[in-house]
């Protein structure tokens, strides 16, 4: 439908790569470059992210994680089946990172 991913450094927070429709763009179209930006709350969004996993057992999966102004990162849903585009938006497979993390 014409949606934009962006890769996130997992070691800092910030973004690195676009994608639009399986492809690496250099801009949003409408909001300009967003490469380089800091995710607020980065530590506090992994370990959300972390306890999801924990609590639901589930070996690989995606957490929608929103930033509420008064409570901080929140889950919005998490994805049993979480899409392949995370991989094409960080220019990496998924094992290479996640070693990379452990």
């Amino acid at each position: 439908m014409g949606a934009c991913a962006a890769g996130i450094d997992i070691g800092t927070g910030k973004l690195t790569y676009i994608t639009q429709n399986s492809k690496i763009i250099k801009t949003v179209p409408g909001i300009g470059d967003i490469r380089g930006i800091k995710i607020p709350k980065w530590e506090q969004i992994l370990t959300l992210a972390v306890k999801v996993q924990y609590v639901t057992g589930i070996g690989y999966l995606g957490c929608d994680i929103v930033l509420d102004k008064e409570d901080g990162p929140l889950l919005l849903e998490m994805n049993v089946r979480a899409g392949l585009e995370v991989q094409v938006a960080n220019m990496a497979p998924l094992r290479e990172r996640l070693d990379r993390v452990e």
